[in-house]
């Protein structure tokens, strides 16, 4: 039996040792974090979030795009999302969600309590952070509302919060 690759973004079998999807042109593995295009990963999101949950004061709900279930955060100074570091306190390792391949950097964006409420900021990513699909500049807080898009790289997911 020849091994394959599956594709992420369209989910195509290729051969294992192809680097570019012969469907769609996506990277199939990556070294390093790279620039993606948007044309080949927007067929890979087509759910969205149909009901919120109940949380408790301080905490967060994101729910990323094709789970069924959000992952709820108790947040005490600061959520740095990012692939790998998983001993660094706070630290939400994304590489369960494909987030190499979906353009995250290992250290990409920061959700510190803000105000009130919550404040995203993006550290230097070579993909950008994106709010409501309005890129935000590097080392500057955003203001997020509860129900905002969050999009790292090519990565998207919504956040909850109690307001």
């Amino acid at each position: 039996m020849n091994k394959t690759r599956t594709c992420l973004v369209c989910q195509h079998e290729n051969d294992y040792d192809a680097t570019k999807c012969v469907h769609c042109g996506s990277p199939l593995r990556i070294g390093k974090t790279m620039r993606l295009s948007d044309e080949a990963v927007d067929q890979f999101f087509s759910n969205y979030v149909d009901e919120a949950v109940q949380l408790a004061p301080g905490a967060v709900a994101l729910y990323f795009v094709g789970r069924d279930q959000p992952e709820i955060i108790n947040v005490h100074d600061s959520i740095l999302l990012g692939r790998g570091n998983i001993d660094v306190p706070g630290m939400i390792d994304l590489n369960r969600l494909n987030a190499g391949l979906l353009g995250v950097s290992r250290r990409h964006a920061l959700i510190k309590p803000s105000d009130g409420g919550y404040a995203i900021e993006d550290l230097d990513s070579t993909n950008g952070t994106w709010v409501n699909e309005q890129r935000i500049p590097h080392d500057t807080p955003q203001p997020l509302r509860s129900g905002d898009q969050i999009r790292l790289g090519h990565l998207i997911f919504f956040i909850q919060f109690a307001t």
